[in-house]
């Protein structure tokens, strides 16, 4: 048996995005996570005794990134050499080979595969197990080639090979179209695991072989939320076991929902908004957390919390964290607190409202409101998919969605 380390698309030094806080600590934090997260990617390496680390592209967020990102990333590697384990590397469209690796040194276990064609390298693990590793860097950032094309496996014997590629499978749209290909390329070059790298989201895009993007190690904007890390590959008898995500990421993105019906006042509203955040921080104990805030629900002082309340109310909040950690951060806040209305008042007056809710309570009185929502959408008979949703819900879905039917009324009726 023998393992190995799958990780991509570290971003060293790479920017936080939508952060605003000035304050030291937290900005230095911020500043050193895509740092802490390589660290405990050594670290994770070292305590498992690995036999080697793929990266699969994509080391630093720019090629041209200062000394001091390049120097820490080779200690890193170093610390690695130290322990015996070797490391593969195939360069990707933020960190292209021609435009920085010359400038080092790296340690004999240092692989960087070439750019011109599909290197492979032959090594004996620990216990004594063949495994034949393929790759190829880019050159350039605008690599467009179907690189997958050039992979194909050595042969029948009993070697375990892998296909390392920093590449856009299937051209997915939410990143640049580098290396594109098809899922059906990878297969066909009959390899064992697939190490790839770009896609910042990990997924496994195929169990037999193994289609592996690991994402990226710290997520740096609220597109990339939620945990990062990296993949520890356990193979037997040549047999690949199933991938085990390990987290690296010391600071989390998080969108958190927060409802505010029926909270009457600002303390009230900033004592839920504290307690929220808290109760989220029990579930990650050792990472820090970024949270983006929608606040929903209803209640009568909605109206009057303007965006710049709203921001003071989090600035007071994140003040309170200055001491903490790992500690929560409240980056952003969306309210879409609506107004609580009296619709029993609104009922009871004049005029088209009142008249609206009338209708809805005179509704309520059939004894089977699904044969009432029948004969309402019977008249639509291009709309034959409400019918059958209808069907699917008892008294009291059909009960919730009149009773927000008559809320979206009043709040556009009021508007």
């Amino acid at each position: 048996m023998f393992t190995f380390i799958h990780t991509a698309d570290l971003h060293l030094d790479s920017p936080f995005k939508e952060i605003t806080a000035k304050d030291g600590k937290i900005g230095e934090i911020l500043r050193n996570a895509t740092f802490k997260a390589f660290d405990d990617l050594v670290k994770l390496c070292i305590d498992e005794n690995v036999d080697f680390l793929l990266i699969a592209g994509d080391i630093f967020d720019s090629s041209n990134k200062i000394l001091r990102t390049q120097l820490k990333f080779r200690e890193g590697l170093a610390k690695l050499d130290e322990k015996n384990i070797k490391i593969f590397i195939v360069c990707g469209n933020h960190d292209p080979l021609n435009e920085w690796k010359l400038k080092f040194d790296f340690a004999k276990s240092v692989h960087f595969f070439p750019i011109d064609n599909v290197e492979k390298i032959t090594l004996t693990t620990k216990s004594g197990d063949k495994v034949i590793i393929h790759g190829i860097s880019y050159g350039v950032k605008d690599e467009h080639r179907n690189l997958a094309s050039m992979f194909k496996r050595v042969g029948k014997g009993s070697a375990y090979e892998i296909g390392m590629l920093h590449c856009n499978v299937g051209s997915d749209t939410g990143h640049e179209p580098y290396a594109e290909c098809s899922k059906q390329n990878l297969i066909e070059a009959n390899m064992d695991y697939w190490a790839l790298g770009h896609i910042h989201k990990r997924n496994i895009l195929s169990k037999d072989p193994y289609i592996v993007y690991p994402g990226n190690i710290q997520g740096r904007h609220i597109n990339e939320a939620g945990e990062k890390g990296c993949y520890l590959v356990r193979v037997e008898n040549n047999r690949t076991q199933v991938p085990e995500f390990k987290i690296l990421n010391s600071v989390i993105w998080k969108y958190l929902e927060v409802d505010m019906g029926k909270v009457g006042s600002f303390d009230k509203i900033y004592a839920k908004i504290e307690d929220e955040c808290k109760n989220k921080m029990i579930d990650y104990p050792k990472s820090s957390i970024l949270f983006r805030l929608m606040l929903k629900g209803r209640n009568n002082i909605g109206s009057e919390l303007d965006f710049e309340k709203l921001q003071e109310l989090c600035e007071t909040i994140n003040e309170n964290n200055l001491n903490d950690f790992p500690f929560y951060w409240i980056t952003d806040v969306i309210s879409k607190i609506k107004p609580l209305h009296d619709i029993q008042n609104l009922m009871e007056s004049d005029g088209f409202i009142g008249d609206l809710l009338k209708a809805g309570n005179e509704l309520r009185k059939n004894e089977s409101l699904k044969d009432a929502f029948r004969k309402i959408f019977d008249e639509f008979s291009s709309k034959k998919e409400l019918l059958k949703a209808i069907e699917g819900m008892d008294e009291n879905e059909l009960e919730v969605i009149l009773k927000d039917a008559e809320y979206l009324c009043v709040d556009k009726l009021l508007d």
